[in-house]
């Protein structure tokens, strides 16, 4: 038995995913409509899913390929 992982966004659209793509930090861009979302775990519990604003997107370079190192 294969487990599959669908991201389903607001906009309703569906697109697989990894399973490391629900770590806490992650990050992940809908292919729709291009929001980005973070996974955070709120104090109550459980898992959430965030809309980043497109600002923050940029200004702290998210969908960036990390910098190699030296």
């Amino acid at each position: 038995m294969t487990t599959r992982h669908i991201w389903a966004c607001k906009c309703g659209a569906e697109a697989p995913c990894e399973p490391h793509d629900t770590f806490i930090g992650a990050v992940f861009q809908c292919p729709s409509c291009k929001n980005v979302y973070g996974c955070v775990y709120p104090r109550g519990g459980g898992k959430a899913w965030v809309l980043i604003g497109d600002n923050d997107v940029k200004f702290h370079r998210l969908l960036d390929e990390p910098e190699a190192e030296e």
